[in-house]
């Protein structure tokens, strides 16, 4: 019986820990603009998003960026609902560094990754080499480019973008990969669709402490019911005495 006991339990704390292994990297795919850049290149900032055509014209920009050689994304940092750590809204680069971590966890990045919030730009990543090899975008390197850029004029998602398409030109010109003087808007069809903080797809420890409820419960009744299915079994009776002994005492 107590090896029953021991079995369900021991299952139990292992689906457990399975559960609870995964919570890093879940993690990872919780913030919001890290999840949203693995595919697209821009994240337009949910909190507070720019205009349609604003929108449509800094994904053109991008897209014609990438064309050209320059495959830069960028994420657009309005307030705490882009982020799941909202001290990051003040640390550009520190929040550009992180991004770029995550993203590049998925594949390797083909270009930098540009952030743009109220307090400022943030750059990191890779950018393209001699002979088109990539090589990694240091903090000193970052720091000079960033500085280049001048100061973000507004706070709201619609500044931030308008910020973002003269950050872009510069940035890919100086990189060697200067774009047209007329670059046309992406189509509506082809608008990035970011994944919303609530529904990032992170590890949800409720839903985790739930099953792991569930899995313990299932264990505890599948041992209460073995307990009372024994001993609800009748004893077996004793054996009968030989019929010789039986005789013997008769007399």
């Amino acid at each position: 019986m107590r090896s029953i006991l021991t079995l369900l339990v021991a299952g139990t704390l292992v689906g457990a820990a399975a559960i609870f292994a995964t919570a890093p990297a879940a993690f990872a795919h919780g913030d919001p603009s890290s999840h949203s850049l693995e595919q697209d290149v821009l994240y337009p900032a949910v909190g507070d998003r720019p205009t349609p055509d604003t929108e449509l014209a800094l994904l053109g920009l991008l897209y014609a960026a990438r064309d050209n050689g320059y495959p830069i994304k960028v994420a657009l940092v309005a307030n705490a609902q882009d982020l799941l750590d909202p001290s990051m809204l003040d640390r550009p680069q520190e929040f550009a560094d992180f991004v770029a971590g995550e993203v590049g966890r998925a594949r390797p990045l083909r270009g930098p990754i540009l952030v743009v919030s109220p307090m400022g730009y943030g750059l990191a990543g890779n950018v393209p080499g001699a002979g088109g090899k990539l090589r990694p975008l240091d903090r000193g390197e970052s720091s000079t480019l960033v500085a280049g850029l001048g100061a973000v004029a507004g706070e709201g998602g619609e500044a931030l973008a308008i910020g973002a398409l003269a950050a872009v030109r510069k940035l890919a010109a100086e990189a060697g990969h200067p774009l047209p003087d007329v670059v046309p808007p992406a189509q509506p069809l082809r608008a990035a669709s970011p994944a919303k903080p609530a529904d990032s797809g992170g590890f949800n420890p409720w839903l985790a402490l739930g099953v792991f409820a569930g899995v313990f419960l299932f264990a505890a009744l599948a041992y209460e019911a073995q307990r009372r299915f024994t001993a609800d079994q009748p004893p077996e009776p004793a054996d009968a005495e030989p019929a010789e002994a039986v005789s013997a005492n008769s007399s």
